[in-house]
Formats: C-alpha cells, structure tokens, sequence
C-alpha cells in the first residue's frame, strides 16, 4: 500500500516562469532533513525528470515513492547547480 505521505522531506511551489522553487524543508528536533538546500532554491530535476512546465502533480508524484528509496535531485542553490541525493522517510 502506498502512502502519499511517503515522499522527501521538501515543499515546493511553481513559480510563473515554469521552474519550481524550494518553499521548505522538514525538520527533525530542528534540523532540517536535508543538508545543502535551503528555500528559494530552484528545484530543476527530480532523478531524470526534469521538472520545468510540468503539474504541481507530476512533480509531487516524482518526490513520492518507498521509504529507504533515494531521489537525486538537481538544485540551483546560489547561482550554482547540484545534485542532492535525498532519503524518502515516511511521514504522518
């Protein structure tokens, strides 16, 4: 059974240009639980997804999967691009 609530710890919004922006992060005891991102990053890709244009659907679905399962996510953080490799946790 799949839990929709079982994805990376990340919110995004689109934004009117067709990228979706960081909006935050979860936090466990105050740390967030990921380490390199921060909001107001721009988010281009989730695996091979690239995410531009696509639904707010789509890309929730793209961060959603197993708990234990990686996603690599593709960041613009300060004018840089990096790839983030992030755990998805259960959550609720």
């Amino acid at each position: 059974v799949r839990n929709d609530m079982d994805m990376i710890g990340i919110s995004v919004r689109p934004e009117a240009d067709g990228n979706y922006s960081v909006e935050g992060l979860a936090n466990q005891k105050g740390i967030p639980v990921i380490n390199g991102i921060e909001p107001g990053d721009t988010l281009l890709q989730i695996d091979d997804l690239t995410v531009k244009d696509l639904s707010m659907g789509k890309v929730v679905d793209a961060l959603r999967g197993k708990p234990g399962d990686y996603r690599e996510l593709m960041i613009r953080h300060k004018g840089k691009e990096m790839k983030v490799k992030v755990k998805i946790e259960k959550y609720l």
